[in-house]
């Protein structure tokens, strides 16, 4: 008879009311409404874990897109160039399905296919490489056929702001292979610099004198072209997985050009126009492997290889009256390296991990014009780290150690550096609700091999510039807190702090030159930087889920020492707000300007405040959407900024349209195809060759 009753409760259940029968009697009881709701983020000591609803992966037009409307508390994705990092502004990796990948790929993701979203400050699986502050969307695979999808974007009221892609997955039995083919245009008249700069130069006559130069751009055109193009292929059995992407980048700049006038307090030169026609080319081939092995005993093995190959021409031209200067750059490049990481798991949380690393990269430079020189520039480095890791859901406990060595040859002359880097990282959870996390590390900061250039180039009339193939790396300190708290379905709240200290740092340095006459730039390492910040921030998901609100408040404090000696405290804040209305969803978005002092530099930084609002109707695979952006500023001016030397002053305002008002409209659209069981990935433009061409 109990088992009856049971069924009976059961066969009521979904209907808002239950009933039970007495098994003595044949009386008829009605029970209060029992709900159940599942908890769709939940945290341990490894990382948090989020579950998206069906209205922000129906809603979201890309992976970017989809990690914005999730509103996640430990991330921050900036409004102007959709980047993603920490709190704190560290890098964050992001993966699909394990795999690496490029904004590109996350561009053709369907978001619809996405089944939860990982977040991770010390990832234990070796798939990751090591890498720390991991985000990986688990995306639900297919075991055949696959999907298309379209991407259109274009922006108003800025001049030519055009993104097309069509991307496409295609999985039969073990193999998956994925095609992308995208296409970015750019072409308006309000990318320039304003420059006004003072140099402390000397005469016979007059002795030290400061000179005013004041350069105002009075109109310009900027034009680029962007074509990626990838293939990839991957093969998945038991116990193994492989990927292999061969990829090639098309971009050109066609016009550089700005004119304007210039002028000079005291009249030293006679006040002139000037024009300026900067124009490059950049081919890149480049190819990227990801081997992993899950063998017997708990052991696994991962190879990451990877080679690029790329030509820049770059050609620089200004002209100011009679002084003309022409710098023309062909480069060529070279880079390779591999990854290796073995890992060995005892009773199911002890873990193992060795790692092995090295690369290469060759430069060869040609510089016409102006000046007739010739760079080649070899950088080859390798290492090996060793990391144990202690992870189980309550305490995770891991530590690095491992050494790196590098030898820079420019030309005839050669540096080598042999450093160690340690790191540390602790989680302890409570329980699913609460989460804490401490990490430290050492490390030195890299260096891009354009600073190693020994050739003195000139950039104006009073200003000459060079690298210095003699910079040593800088050695460098984290120090990272945070806390994690689900109060309920409802209310996510992370606590953030960090501490970054970078000492005996490479900045520019500006001297006398040619007799006082000019200004030489080079770089030295000089003195120390050192940051702190420390934030919140809150999401709220209100009416049912309707209504998503963010607000992330956290305050900066920075100090510099040695050449550029200077202290900055700036406050930073944004916040957001989402609303679903059957298939219409609309959004607004607020930053507050950017402010930076320059780790490398005495610069401080400041950016233009971003205001968005949007608003979009979505159903099945097509998501159309219309927005505005900075609908109360006319301004083109996006950026400033200023620093001050004893021989150098420089206030700088750059004029872009990331800040201006614009309309903007996008759609998207997917047709698939096949069933969706075994796992996949997706594949993108990938990254382009670095370049040591003197800047």
């Amino acid at each position: 008879m109990r088992f009856f009753s049971i069924c009976a409760i059961c066969m009521w259940m979904g209907t808002g009311v239950t009933y039970a029968y007495d098994n003595d009697t044949t009386t008829v009881r009605r029970l209060d409404e029992v709900v159940v709701k599942a908890d769709l983020n939940r945290a341990d000591a490894e990382g948090i874990y989020f579950i998206p609803s069906a209205r922000q992966k129906n809603t979201a037009q890309n992976g970017i897109d989809l990690l914005r409307r999730m509103a996640i508390p430990q991330i921050k994705v900036g409004l102007a160039d959709d980047n993603v990092s920490t709190n704190v502004g560290d890098a964050v990796s992001i993966y699909i399905n394990y795999v690496k990948a490029s904004a590109e790929e996350l561009d053709g993701l369907k978001t619809s296919d996405v089944r939860k979203v990982e977040y991770f400050y010390s990832p234990s699986d070796q798939r990751f490489m090591g890498e720390r502050n991991v985000i990986n969307i688990v995306v639900q695979p297919y075991a055949y056929g696959g999907y298309t999808k379209l991407s259109l974007g274009e922006k108003f009221f800025i001049g030519l702001s055009s993104t097309a892609s069509a991307y496409s997955k295609f999985t039969y039995k073990k193999m998956t292979y994925d095609v992308f083919i995208g296409s970015r245009n750019f072409n308006n008249r309000h990318v320039a610099n304003g420059r006004e700069s003072e140099y402390l130069v000397s005469d016979n006559a007059k002795g030290s004198f400061w000179v005013q130069r004041l350069q105002n751009p009075d109109n310009s055109r900027y034009s680029e072209n962007i074509i990626p193009v990838s293939f990839r292929a991957g093969y998945t059995r038991k116990g193994f997985q492989m990927k292999n992407t061969i990829a090639f980048t098309f971009q050109e700049i066609p016009h550089g050009t700005t004119n304007g006038s210039l002028d000079f307090s005291p009249a030293i030169f006679p006040s002139f126009t000037y024009s300026v026609d900067n124009r490059s080319v950049v081919r890149s081939l480049s190819y990227n492997g990801s081997f992993n092995f899950n063998l017997p005993g708990e052991y696994y093995l991962m190879f990451t290889p990877k080679a690029s190959y790329g030509l820049n021409n770059q050609n620089y031209y200004y002209a100011a009256g009679e002084n003309k200067i022409i710098n023309s750059a062909n480069e060529d490049n070279t880079s390779a390296s591999i990854m290796a990481m073995g890992r060995k798991v005892f009773s199911g949380i002890h873990n193992i991990y060795l790692r092995g690393f090295g690369g290469y990269s060759n430069y060869r430079v040609r510089y016409s014009g102006t000046t007739v020189s010739s760079d080649r520039i070899q950088e080859t480095y390798g290492g090996a780290s060793f990391q144990y890791g202690y992870y189980t859901d309550r305490i995770t406990a891991d530590f690095l150690l491992g050494i790196r060595g590098e030898q820079n040859t420019t030309n005839a002359e050669s540096e080598t550096e042999i450093y160690p880097f340690a790191s540390a990282n602790f989680g302890w959870s409570y329980d699913q609700r609460h989460a804490l996390n401490l990490s430290l590390s050492y490390s030195k900061e890299p260096m891009s091999a354009s600073l190693k250039s020994p050739n003195i180039l000139k950039e104006n009339e009073l200003m000459y510039y060079c690298g210095n193939p003699h910079l040593r790396y800088s050695p460098n300190i984290m120090a990272n807190v945070g806390y994690n708290w689900f109060f309920t379905n409802w209310l996510q709240i992370s606590c953030f702090s960090q501490f970054f200290g970078i000492f005996d740092r490479y900045v520019p340095v500006y001297t006398p030159y040619l007799n006082g006459k000019a200004i030489l730039r080079g770089y030295e390492n000089n003195g120390n930087h050192y940051r702190t910040q420390i934030g919140i921030a809150v999401t709220a998901n209100l009416l049912d889920g309707n209504l998503q609100l963010q607000l992330m408040p956290s305050q900066f404090f920075y100090k510099s020492t040695g050449y550029y000696d200077i202290t900055y405290n700036p406050f930073s804040f944004s916040c957001s707000a989402i609303y679903y209305l059957g298939k219409f969803y609309f959004s607004g978005f607020y930053e507050m300007k950017n402010r930076t002092l320059w780790s490398n530099s005495g610069t401080i930084y400041k950016g233009r405040s971003q205001l968005q609002f949007s608003a979009g109707w979505s159903k099945s695979d097509l998501n159309v959407r219309v927005g505005i952006s900075n609908p109360f500023r006319t301004s083109w001016a996006s950026a400033t900024k200023e620093f001050i030397t004893p021989l150098y002053k420089e206030h700088l305002v750059s004029y872009g349209t990331s800040a201006h008002f614009n309309l903007n409209f996008s759609i998207t659209y997917i047709l698939g195809y096949g069933k969706r069981i075994s796992r996949s990935n997706e594949v993108g433009e990938q990254s382009r060759s670095a370049s040591a061409i003197l800047k």
